[in-house]
């Protein structure tokens, strides 16, 4: 059984302390932010970053990042309709949804396109990976306090972005192996 939603206690404190519908200044610039996690900028992120890297000759990488991106979003897709969690309802949603809540998309696909970004056109420069965990953190904070997300369900999407993102980078990459001990 899926933990999380309106039947764990923790979910629900912690939706109602961060919630900011009586804030109008909070709520437009939460707004505003959640919009870097949706899809219309995540695909023109994907776009840029894919041009990035073919300028630089890494057809491989390119590929890579465009099949990492688009084959997590099926993925999240797929999850929302298996597990078809019920949004929060008890406070008033702040911006429009119209899937089921688990995982977050936003939090999941933000994680998996800035990650992917970061690994494969920004070649995991430091700086990039601390963008990348930074934006999908304010992402997915931001769906909670706007109330269209239980707290589980962005760590869901975080954790689910990171595991798809590393995992199939991992896959792909050519490792050199190294006997264990040199003679």
């Amino acid at each position: 059984m899926l933990v999380g939603g309106p039947v764990w206690q923790t979910d629900v404190s912690v939706l109602t302390l961060t919630y900011v519908g009586d804030r109008p200044g909070a709520t437009i610039f939460l707004s505003a932010l959640t919009q870097l996690g949706g899809w219309p900028l995540l695909s023109l992120t994907t776009l840029i970053a894919t041009f990035l890297i073919l300028i630089r000759k890494s057809n491989n990488d390119a590929v890579l990042l465009v099949f990492i991106i688009i084959s997590g979003r099926f993925a999240v897709e797929l999850q929302k309709f298996l597990v078809s969690r019920h949004r929060p309802d008890a406070l008033d949603q702040l911006v429009a949804v119209h899937s089921a809540s688990f995982p977050s998309g936003h939090a999941a696909n933000a994680t998996i396109t800035y990650l992917a970004v970061a690994l494969l056109a920004a070649r995991g420069r430091p700086i990039a990976m601390i963008a990348a965990f930074l934006l999908a953190g304010v992402i997915g904070i931001s769906r909670v306090a706007l109330g269209v997300h239980w707290p589980s369900d962005v760590a869901g999407g975080w954790a689910f972005g990171i595991v798809w993102t590393f995992g199939l980078f991992l896959l792909t990459q050519k490792h050199e192996t190294q006997p264990l001990l040199q003679r």
